[in-house]
């Protein structure tokens, strides 16, 4: 159990120290929110790929996070701080 309790435990850190960085405007967590998003929209169109719709989700879902992060005034807002 301790094992399989840290393959949990270390994403969700992950994901909390990339969510406090956002909430603070960051420059390190905008790119490490656009590389998860761009990784995230490459694994479900493998998914789709291999006949898996729901993937068609998340590349919806990462594809709005990426379409997002890279508008022009989100993006001087993160990389300004």
């Amino acid at each position: 159990m301790g094992i399989l309790g840290l393959i949990f435990i270390v994403p969700g850190v992950i994901s909390i120290a990339i969510g406090w960085g956002l909430l603070k405007g960051k420059g390190w967590s905008w790119w490490l929110t656009v590389i998860f998003a761009v990784l995230g929209v490459i694994a479900a169109i493998s998914n789709v790929v291999m006949r898996n719709v729901g993937g068609i989700i998340w590349i919806v879902i990462d594809g709005i996070i990426v379409y997002y992060m890279t508008r022009p005034h989100v993006k001087d807002y993160f990389l300004m701080h």
